[in-house]
């Protein structure tokens, strides 16, 4: 399970998607993929 708080945001959608975030976050962030059965909530 992950708690989200202030300054945190869910991102969802296809895996080219998601890889293309990841290479190139935003500055002074960071992506951590959840192991999760399905995107619930977003």
């Amino acid at each position: 399970a992950n708690h989200n708080g202030g300054g945190q945001l869910v991102a969802a959608g296809s895996l080219s998607a998601l890889e293309a975030l990841a290479a190139e976050p935003v500055r002074g962030t960071r992506v951590v993929a959840l192991q999760v059965a399905g995107a619930f909530h977003t």
